[in-house]
């Protein structure tokens, strides 16, 4: 509907001017939150998975213990400053693509796992996994970018409601299958949609319009007889 005029007696109603601001009520009224919301679920889902299960997963596939601790290092040591060089491009890379890019990185190294033998999968998994890790802080800066810091705390509270509980189902579903089936493939294979469905909802998660916002009624003027 149209603004009302100055001197209606009504509320005019405009786009917040400068950096997004969004109540916590009013980002939650957009499908871009719910879309981040979805993909940072489905990412942290298999990502707590894997990392809480790796040192087994990577003796399956005939890794001394030794030498699974040594891939894993180099993945943490890895991920530390992947983390930085992500948060630096998202200022001048779209967060989207880089969480589609990174999320079906990881599917691929899981799905490398899965069909390459010996040193070369294990490999491209840790290398893989390292972007995984680095480029989890994207989604972070796009919540503050898309939303504003004001209400940043409270919306990223709302998303650790819903994640935590796959933080908290994902390990001991791996843990399960690993125990009915005597390996993690089921659980590779079920983990590699879940990152390619991540990175899908990153990047349909497009910047929300500007809240709307009311403004004071101008007074009208009243002329002089």
């Amino acid at each position: 509907s149209p603004a009302a005029a100055p001197g209606s007696g009504r509320s005019r109603v405009r786009a917040r001017p400068g950096a997004q601001e969004f109540t916590v009520r009013q980002a939650l009224r957009t499908h871009t939150f719910w879309f981040m919301l979805a993909g940072v679920v489905a990412r942290v889902s298999a990502t707590n998975a894997i990392i809480i299960h790796i040192f087994p997963l990577l003796e399956d596939e005939g890794l001394s213990a030794q030498t699974a601790a040594v891939y894993v290092s180099v993945m943490f040591f890895l991920a530390i400053p992947l983390r930085f060089v992500m948060g630096m491009a998202g200022g001048h890379v779209s967060p989207r693509k880089l969480l589609f890019v990174g999320l079906n990185l990881g599917a691929v190294g899981l799905l490398a796992l899965l069909v390459l033998d010996g040193t070369a999968g294990v490999v491209v998994f840790i290398l893989t996994l390292a972007v995984v890790e680095g480029v989890s802080s994207v989604n972070w800066i796009m919540l503050g970018d898309y939303f504003g810091r004001g209400r940043f705390a409270s919306l990223m509270g709302v998303m650790s409601v819903f994640h935590n509980i796959g933080l908290f189902v994902s390990p001991i579903f791996s843990g399960w299958v690993k125990d009915q089936t005597g390996n993690y493939d089921l659980v590779l294979i079920a983990f590699i949609p879940l990152y390619v469905l991540s990175g899908c909802l990153f990047a349909l998660a497009s910047r929300p319009a500007p809240p709307r916002v009311a403004a004071p009624a101008t007074a009208q003027a009243v002329a002089p007889r």
